[in-house]
């Protein structure tokens, strides 16, 4: 999990993993906010809400039915569109 505050721009952003079943990486997903509409509270609520959709689109790579899955010449990896 990645959290960065940048006080000169005065944002937040985090950041969480989603990984294949093998523990590599797939993609990140992340939110950034201004830090007025942030408050200490809603930062952990945030990351709570990151690391549960992460977790639900790596139940999905577990099971990928429904979701169209093409191989990327680059290590066979699966790319996946909606």
């Amino acid at each position: 999990i990645s959290v960065m505050e940048n006080p000169d721009m005065e944002i937040i952003s985090f950041a969480v993993p989603v990984r294949y079943p093998s523990g590599e990486n797939a993609v990140s997903m992340g939110l950034t906010v201004p830090l007025v509409r942030c408050r200490a509270s809603d930062r952990k609520k945030v990351i709570a809400l990151l690391r549960e959709n992460a977790e639900n689109l790596e139940s999905q790579l577990l099971n990928p039915e429904g979701i169209s899955a093409q191989y990327s010449p680059y290590g066979g990896k699966p790319c996946f569109h909606p």
